[in-house]
């Protein structure tokens, strides 16, 4: 936020490098702050999450942004790769809960329109839900 502060300064006293320099800076650490704010994200509740799926094999997104998501997703679709693999009985279908949007400005489920084409890319067998998704995974 200070270097945001001091970008618009710097720009209403017509001093383009000057503002120039603090927007990089402030890029710089909002890119820091995101990172740091994944470790955090990643140490405490990934593994938590991660605890809980090896006995249920649902994946509840509620309350995450799509970045947070997208990661906690990868490291559930390859806990699942592992678990199938020491243990045939283990369930071959993950339900992944997103919602419906209810809540979100517009009533749009922006987490489930964000996570299709991460899955696609992944190129994971999956079907589409209401309010989420059901992957499937193979023997």
């Amino acid at each position: 936020k200070q270097w945001y502060q001091r970008r618009v300064r710097g720009k209403s006293k017509k001093k383009g490098l000057v503002a120039g320099h603090y927007a990089k800076q402030g890029a710089k650490y909002r890119d820091l702050a995101e990172e740091t704010e994944l470790k955090i994200f990643d140490g405490t509740i990934v593994r938590d999450r991660l605890r809980d799926l090896k006995m249920n094999p649902v994946l509840d997104l509620h309350g995450f942004n799509l970045n947070q998501s997208k990661y906690l997703l990868n490291e559930a679709i390859d806990l699942f790769n592992q678990m199938i693999g020491q243990d045939p009985e283990y369930p071959r279908t993950l339900t992944v809960i997103t919602g419906k949007g209810l809540h979100s400005s517009g009533g749009t489920p922006r987490l489930k329109l964000g996570i299709k084409p991460f899955l696609n890319a992944l190129a994971v067998p999956y079907n589409e839900e209401s309010d989420g998704y059901k992957i499937k995974f193979r023997s």
